[in-house]
This record gives structure tokens, sequence and C-alpha cells, in this order.
């Protein structure tokens, strides 16, 4: 993800001003919808199977495509894929050529592109091209055959607010009209998938992979990626930075509004471990935090580093990994505590969890609320916190993806922290906005969209939505 972006999630602190409806037509459906438990995307077996098939084609060791620019040769071959170097005009015209003629197709063929400060690279499975050199010509044809409205061709990047920027530098091209020609995302599919992609390639190399590896993650990636992660990504690319919140005031707009979340943590926990008393905190608008500090006897700051040491399964190191603020607030005997007060007041939460971590214990993998897939090799203990605060990063995301869509429309907004108190995402979580639409209008919409299609089920998401 790009330095902007919140490493935990998708969905920023500072959202850009978005362009345009980045949803394509067949995904336009509720974003808030999570996948059912048997969505035709293919089992654990098909898809391992063909990630692996498309990873042959670029994983084997390859000569830098630099060794043959300096040969001199115009056109190179690695095993029988060909790819050409741009050394002339006329190179350059044929390049315009076949991307037009790629942006034609009734049924667009992927291709990768990969680009840095001094090189540009496009590929499809079955041919590359190289541009070694900035030139003013190439200025002047790819901009036009990159961006034209239906007849550009279907790009897939590695990180695209990386490549946006860079491309911006290279063409000397308005950036963001790229975005809408890019169809996938390599980050985002390593985040939605779980399977980890290549890094520090050369631009072919990087190309060629994305043309290769992209549409096959794709096929098994989870509707999260379609319907979220793109959107998302598409629009975090944009072309407006507004630093913090102090700066985003300055935006001119009719009505601010927010919407927030307190407590996420807890209700996604409680979704998990089915507690049937913490479900009735929630259930009678009761205060959760009040109420568990008061169940182990303590102030909210240890109870608060006590349910983190809960989700990272009991696991003194991971918490010390990933929070490591909060070390100086843990007690002193956390076992002694859940012994003392967990087992005996709230069995159902210590019993979920138990259950959670057989599941990932035996089963290897754990996904999301929204089907987000966890990556090969973590222990049980960090599938526990994966499935867990993973969800509540969903959760937000879903949400700022779904003001994105056209039946919304919500100009500037952003998913921010609520430093009024101190507290993280999850537990106080606000997306701040502003809209020119009539407030009452507006915030009834709101109402109804805080809810996301209820994917707690009986513990209520509960949104608080105010508009001035």
């Amino acid at each position: 993800m790009a330095n902007r972006r919140n490493k935990a999630q998708l969905g920023t602190k500072q959202l850009q001003e978005p362009q345009r409806s980045t949803v394509s037509p067949e995904d336009s459906t509720d974003a808030a919808q999570p996948d059912s438990s048997g969505r035709p995307l293919g089992g654990e077996e098909r898809g391992d199977h063909v990630a692996q098939e498309a990873e042959e084609a670029v994983r084997q060791e390859l000569p830098d495509v630099e060794a043959d620019e300096a040969s001199g040769e115009a056109e190179g071959k690695w095993g029988d894929w060909p790819f050409r170097v741009v050394k002339t005009n006329e190179d350059l015209l044929a390049l315009g050529e076949w991307l037009q003629a790629l942006g034609n197709e009734v049924e667009k063929i992927p291709v990768g592109i990969a680009a840095n400060d001094v090189n540009l690279a496009f590929a499809t499975k079955t041919q590359g091209w190289f541009l070694p050199v900035r030139t003013p010509l190439a200025q002047s044809i790819l901009p036009n055959v990159l961006t034209k409205e239906r007849v550009a061709p279907a790009l897939v990047a590695r990180d695209t607010a990386t490549l946006v920027e860079t491309m911006g530098s290279w063409l000397g091209m308005d950036s963001p009209k790229l975005l809408p020609s890019i169809i996938h995302d390599m980050t985002a599919l390593e985040y939605t998938t779980g399977r980890a992609v290549a890094r520090g390639l050369s631009p072919l190399k990087d190309a060629l992979d994305c043309a290769a590896v992209g549409p096959t993650l794709a096929m098994e990636a989870p509707k999260f990626y379609h319907r979220v992660a793109m959107p998302l990504i598409r629009h975090n690319a944009g072309p407006m930075d507004l630093g913090e919140l102090g700066e985003q005031m300055q935006v001119v707009g009719p009505a601010r509004w927010t919407i927030t979340y307190d407590y996420l943590l807890l209700r996604v926990l409680t979704y998990y471990t089915k507690d049937p008393t913490m479900t009735h905190w929630f259930n009678e608008n009761q205060n959760p935090l009040e109420n568990f500090s008061s169940y182990l006897e303590t102030d909210s700051t240890t109870a608060i580093s006590f349910l983190l040491w809960m989700i990272c399964g009991e696991d003194d190191t991971l918490v010390a990994r990933l929070y490591p603020e909060r070390m100086s607030s843990m007690p002193a005997a956390p076992k002694l505590i859940k012994a003392l007060h967990i087992e005996k007041k709230l069995p159902n939460l210590q019993m979920g969890l138990m259950r959670l971590m057989e599941e990932y214990t035996t089963g290897r993998r754990a996904e999301t609320l929204y089907n987000r897939r966890s990556p090969w090799g973590l222990r049980p203990e960090e599938l526990l916190h994966f499935s867990i605060m993973g969800s509540v990063c969903d959760i937000l995301d879903v949400l700022v993806a779904t003001l994105l869509l056209p039946k919304y429309g919500s100009e500037n907004h952003w998913l921010i922290e609520a430093k009024d108190k101190g507290y993280p995402h999850w537990l106080r979580a606000q997306v701040v906005g502003y809209n020119g639409r009539e407030p009452m209008e507006w915030q009834r919409e709101l109402e109804a969209l805080s809810h996301l299609n209820n994917p707690l089920g009986q513990v209520p998401l509960d949104g608080k939505v105010a508009v001035d």
C-alpha cells in the first residue's frame, strides 16, 4: 500500500476526493453484503493449482532486460516469450498500435504495466514491450492510447497509487485519467487473497508478472476485492492529499456529516464468540467497555490491553509486536484474570475463542467477515487476530467504499480516528465528509446505510449519524 494508507486497512485516515464512480456495472450491487460461505470462487485446491501454473511463467530466473538493451538488439526472448525494446519512433508507433488493438478487442486481454523513473514496460502473456528512455513522442502517443474511453487497454498494475504518480512524471499526463483503465492491482490482490506477490522486479519482469498472475488471482479473489478493495484503491490514488483533518476542514461544503462507530472490536468479538451476555450489552445499549472492565474488576485502559491479549491468542510476544504501546498497561498476570473472571463470568467468550483457535490450528487459514483470506504460514494466534481485527477493518472499508456508489455519490469523505478520546479505529471510528444535498434527506440515507445490512447478525453496528 502507498505510504499514506493505514497499513491495517484499505480505508484511509484521509481519503482523496473521488473523481467518479469506480464500481463497474457487474459490481454495482451493495458492497455491504459479505460473500456466502459457499461462494463459487473455486476451492483452495483449484486455486492453488491455477495460481501456481500462472506463476511458473514468471518465477523462473530470467536475464534482466537491461542486458538485452546493452547488446543493441531491438528484440529478444525469455524462453518462448518475445519482447521488443523501443529504440526508434517507428517502434514507438508500433507499440501505440499494439496497445490500441488490444483496447479495441471485445474481450480485452489484460496488459501488465510497470514503470520506474527511467523505464516503462507493457506485457501480455504472449508479448512484451520495453521503453528504456523518455521521448516527446511517447508523451504524445501513449496518454491518449492508455486513457481513451471504452477503447483503452485493460491494465494490471503492481501498486496503482505508485504507478499513476510515476506515469504522471513519465508521460506528462493527468495521472488520474489512467485510473479507469486499471482493472487489477496486485497489492490489493495480495491483501484480499492472502497470496504473496512478487516484489523488486525490473519493469519488464514486473509487467509480465502482472499480466500472467494478476488475472488468475482475480478469479479466485473474494467479492470484497472487486466491490471494495479496487474502488478504494482507485479512490486513494486520486489527485488530492488533504493531510490531517485540520486541512480537510478547509474543504468548502454546505453540510458536514459524520458516521461514528463505537467499540467495533468488541462487537466483532461478540459476533465470533456468540457470547449471550455481551450480545445483551449491545442490544440494551449498555457501554460494553465499562461492563467488560467491571467484570475484570479493573480500569478501562487495562481492560483494553487484556482484550488485545485475548484476541492475540494469549500470546504476549504477539501483543508486544502488534501493540507495543499497550504493554505498559498489560496486567501482570493475565491468565489469572482469565481464570478468575472470564471463565466464571463470560464462559461463552472463552469457549468461543477456544473453538476458533482449534479451527485455525486444523485449517491453517482464516477469513475475515467479508471473506478476505489470511496469508499462508501464520500461527493460530496470528490467524485469530487476523480474523477478528481484520473484520473490524473490513467493516470500515465497506462503509467508505459504499459511499462511492452512484446511488450515494458522496463527495469528500474520510475515515479518521477519534482523537478526542485517544481511541484507535477499533474502539471509535468516524467517517467525516461534506455533501451538498438537503441535510435531512442525506441524514436519513446515512442512517439506513450505516447498518451495512447487519453483517454481525444479532449484534448491531449502531452507527451514529450527525449532519450539521
